[in-house]
């Protein structure tokens, strides 16, 4: 098996190894596999990252070996990136429900590479209608879903969406599903530019306007109900508090922000009565993901990212650290 493993900040280098199957694990020939901002801040070396590590949290592929009738050879997989601890209590008894899970490049070795031996719980078959780069995104899909039922959003809802990285952009289209009213924030036209395309019509650029003075505008002056700040979109999270009305509620999703500041004030959580929650994964949330794309609920084609061939892949990475191409910046490998 080849893997392109990080070996240092900066450094990355394409390693082989051997791993063999046993009867709770499948072999799966990977596909695609989506590099990220944590990918970026792993190889640059701003992330809480153990090395060595192989980045890859995004992947897809097909079954290469399996010992029983649960999954079939050939037949299609989305990877859910989190893996079962398999000593805590709950793992005895259904490991799906582990809290302690390892995250695939994050934590634990991730889907950068040809082939990859992993867990059944961890794979989730395909339907035909849902294309592999597609379905490459069923992890984004799955964070957004679960952000939006933590805020329990209601029909009608203004939802402040800070930050257009690909889960903010996921996001703000699921909220119009859900029949909410999403203002996308950020300073990058071409993004806001690519989810009016998709039909997001309220997008605010934080650099060329007053965002708080535009969402007043939008919502009569009652600001919005909810509030979503992308740790990865390159905003300040200091902003959703003043965007989101007394007594409403205010998602952090993401693992790690790209700001190296990334403070609140927490007078202004307890005048304004706001309820703050975080989500971090998409566990529990994948079939959900997958039905979304089956039946074209969510468009990921406004993601839009570069396209490079596994043997292309490290060089790419390097590349995109170098030139500081973060804030939700995407790199697809095609294995």
């Amino acid at each position: 098996m080849k893997v392109w493993q990080i070996k240092a900040p900066n450094s990355i280098a394409l390693q082989e190894v051997h791993e063999t199957i046993g009867p709770d694990t499948v072999k799966v020939k990977l596909t695609h596999c989506v590099l990220a901002t944590s990918d970026l801040q792993s190889l640059k070396g701003s992330a809480d990252t153990s090395y060595p590590i192989t980045p890859g949290r995004l992947g897809v592929g097909v079954v290469s070996e399996v010992l029983d009738e649960s999954l079939k050879r050939g037949q299609r997989v989305v990877i859910e990136p989190y893996i079962p601890c398999g000593t805590c209590v709950a793992c005895r008894t259904d490991p799906r429900q582990c809290m302690d899970f390892f995250v695939m490049g994050r934590t634990g070795d991730g889907l950068l590479r040809d082939f990859v031996v992993l867990p059944k719980n961890c794979l989730y078959p395909l339907p035909d209608q849902v294309k592999d780069n597609e379905a490459v995104f069923t992890d984004y899909i799955a964070i957004a879903l679960k952000a939006l039922g933590a805020l329990n959003i209601e029909p009608g809802q203004h939802i402040a969406v800070l930050g257009a990285s690909p889960i903010g952009m996921i996001l703000s289209g699921l909220a119009i599903y859900y029949q909410c009213v999403p203002i996308l924030i950020d300073s990058r036209q071409d993004r806001l530019d690519a989810a009016r395309d998709n039909g997001v019509y309220y997008t605010v650029n934080s650099a060329l306007s007053d965002i708080n003075k535009r969402v007043v505008e939008i919502t009569g002056g009652r600001m919005c109900e909810r509030s979503v700040f992308s740790m990865a979109g390159g905003e300040m999270p200091q902003k959703i508090l003043s965007l989101t009305m007394r007594g409403g509620k205010a998602a952090l999703v993401g693992h790690q922000a790209v700001n190296e500041m990334c403070n609140v004030n927490i007078v202004d959580i307890v005048a304004k009565s706001l309820e703050i929650v975080g989500v971090s994964d998409g566990k529990g949330f994948t079939s959900r993901a997958i039905n979304m794309l089956a039946n074209a609920v969510v468009n990921v084609n406004a993601l839009a990212p570069a396209v490079v061939s596994f043997a292309a892949a490290g060089p790419e990475l390097i590349h995109a650290a170098g030139a500081n191409d973060i804030g939700g910046s995407l790199i697809s490998v095609t294995i």
